[in-house]
């Protein structure tokens, strides 16, 4: 039986600077991310992610770490 194994987006809260510059946002070619009214991202749509490591590879930062 195959395991399909789904990626872990975790965002740092402390360090993203998401309402100066949303980088995750705007790459993400899986729209995996939206905004929420604090201006951070929110992971909406995990299932999306095809872990190219765009948002993570690209944040500032470095607030965004994706694992299974």
């Amino acid at each position: 039986m195959d395991v399909i194994k789904m990626p872990r987006i975790i965002i740092d809260y402390v360090k993203c600077i998401a309402e100066e510059e949303k980088i995750c946002i705007e790459l993400c070619p899986a729209a995996v991310f939206q905004c929420e009214e604090s201006g951070k991202p929110k992971v909406v749509n995990a299932n999306k992610c095809n872990m190219c490591g765009v948002c993570q590879a690209n944040c500032p930062v470095q607030a965004i770490m994706i694992s299974t």
